[in-house]
């Protein structure tokens, strides 16, 4: 599942601190509280960052009063306004949300008009049927208190990546009360192995892209990303997609991100050694567990 740390934009937030996007650093809650209390000052100072992700192998529900404390400890940063739990429980076994464990993450939202700062919960749905009729319940108590439930789903090949499915998906999570944030293509850790094995056509992407779109409506249209060494890029407007013919795998050009972008995080990046470029200076990542099929290529690198 999607418990373990990417890699992160900017080392020097310490151990504990991935710094995935530009206003936005995921802090691992497995690590000690000297690791914790040293992300939250490496954010303290970066008033860009406003989204932070609280996730671990060990749940933040399951150590409530910890990650409390943690919350209470970033909520004295005044420019963060989201803080959001990765929460695998929450699909597993919904009856953990207890209304006293509702009440106390209730207690630490601040919905007023000025200094905003809400707490969310993030899951992960690899299919339809793992919701069941108690969620409703839970995620309807979550939202009278302000509680917003996200979903992420990584496609997995032979296990969510068809039309139908995608849809299901959807429209459990719409009748459910959750709103379907991402489909992750490439990158989650789960896909890691799975995809290799059972890697997942480009072609199949985009039908699955226009048929939600076509079918689903508002929040039943997921955003499509692409999780990379070089951090999250958006599927629908950030890539070109291209296939080397030496290998046959699937590349794509981050055409909005330039050295200056990740120096704005980092003012000591240096591109990766193996890096190679499209002729916009555009770094260009291989995007495992992803086949070209049909797709024509569009550019290859140095035309």
């Amino acid at each position: 599942m999607d418990n373990l740390p990417a890699a992160s934009l900017d080392p020097r937030g310490g151990t504990a601190l991935t710094r995935t996007h530009f206003s936005r650093a995921e802090i691992n809650l497995d690590l000690s509280d000297k690791d914790i209390e040293n992300s939250a000052r490496y954010i303290e100072k970066r008033k860009e960052l406003s989204d932070i992700v609280l996730y671990g192998i060990n749940d933040p529900v399951n150590d409530l009063s910890r990650t409390l404390d943690i919350i209470d400890r970033l909520g004295k940063i005044t420019h963060i306004t989201a803080i959001r739990l990765r929460s695998l429980r929450l699909v597993k076994a919904p009856s953990a949300f207890t209304r006293p464990l509702m009440n106390s993450l209730a207690d630490r939202n601040c919905l007023g008009v000025t200094k905003p700062r809400r707490i969310e919960i993030e899951i992960e749905l690899l299919h339809s049927s793992q919701l069941i009729p108690e969620h409703l319940r839970i995620i309807r108590e979550l939202r009278m208190r302000g509680i917003t439930v996200y979903n992420n789903t990584p496609l997995l090949g032979f296990i969510n990546d068809n039309e139908r499915e995608m849809l299901s998906i959807s429209y459990a999570c719409r009748d459910t009360g959750i709103e379907f944030n991402n489909v992750i293509l490439t990158g989650a850790p789960v896909q890691r192995d799975w995809n290799e094995e059972n890697p997942i056509d480009l072609n199949g992407i985009i039908d699955i892209a226009t048929h939600v779109r076509r079918y689903g409506s508002g929040r039943e249209v997921p955003r499509y990303i692409l999780r990379t060494e070089l951090g999250e890029t958006d599927f629908s407007i950030a890539p070109n997609i291209f296939s080397l013919d030496s290998s046959n795998r699937v590349m794509a050009s981050l055409s909005p991100c330039t050295l200056e972008y990740y120096r704005c995080i980092n003012p000591g990046f240096q591109w990766p050694e193996d890096i190679s470029f499209d002729d916009g200076r555009h770094p260009v990542v291989y995007l495992r567990g992803i086949l070209p099929g049909s797709i024509p290529v569009f550019r290859k690198p140095g035309e």
